[in-house]
C-alpha cells in the first residue's frame, strides 16, 4: 500500500518537474498556443496586455485586443503568460447572484403571509426574500473570489533574457 503513495505522489508532480525544465526565454515556445489562448503580456517599457493569442513568427507576435489586432515586436517583449480559468470578476458576479438567490429563497420560505397591510407586526415573504437576497448575496461574492482567486492561472510562456 506504501508504493501506490509514492506512485501518486511522483503523478501529482510530474507535471511540476516537467514545466521547470523547460526554458523560459524560448521564444518558439509562443507558437504552441492555440488560437485564442488568452494572454498576458508585458513589454520591456512597462505596458501590460491582455488579448487573445493570434499569431507568432520568429520576430512578432500577434494579438486580438477589443477585436482589433495587435503586432509586437519580440525586442519589445518582456514576458508572456497564458491565461486559464474564469477571470475574477465572472466568479465573484456567479457567487453574488446564488448568494442574492439562496436568501431571497430562505427569505420567501420563511416569511408569514400577512392578511392585511395594517395588521400589526408582520414579516412578509416578499420583504424577507428581499432581507435575504441582499444579506447572502455578500458571502456568495466572497466565495465567488476566492473561487476565482484559486481557479485563475497565468502560466509563464516566454520571458526575456
Amino acid at each position: 500500500m506504501k508504493w501506490l503513495s509514492y506512485i501518486c505522489i511522483c503523478l501529482v508532480l510530474a507535471p511540476y518537474a516537467n514545466a521547470q525544465t523547460q526554458a523560459r526565454n524560448d521564444w518558439t515556445m509562443l507558437q504552441r498556443l492555440n488560437k485564442d489562448d488568452k494572454v498576458a503580456i508585458q513589454l520591456k517599457t512597462g505596458e501590460k496586455l491582455k488579448g487573445e493569442f493570434s499569431a507568432a513568427t520568429d520576430m512578432d507576435l500577434t494579438i486580438s485586443v477589443h477585436s482589433s489586432k495587435r503586432k509586437l515586436n519580440r525586442n519589445d517583449v518582456k514576458k508572456v503568460q497564458r491565461v486559464t480559468g474564469d477571470s475574477v470578476g465572472i466568479t465573484t458576479l456567479k457567487g453574488t447572484a446564488v448568494g442574492a438567490a439562496t436568501g431571497a429563497t430562505v427569505g420567501a420560505a420563511a416569511g408569514e403571509d400577512c392578511p392585511k397591510p395594517n395588521s400589526g407586526l408582520c414579516l412578509s415573504r416578499p420583504l424577507l426574500a428581499t432581507v435575504g437576497a441582499i444579506v447572502f448575496a455578500i458571502p456568495g461574492a466572497a466565495v465567488g473570489l476566492v473561487i476565482g482567486l484559486h481557479r485563475h492561472h497565468r502560466e509563464l510562456i516566454y520571458e526575456a533574457v
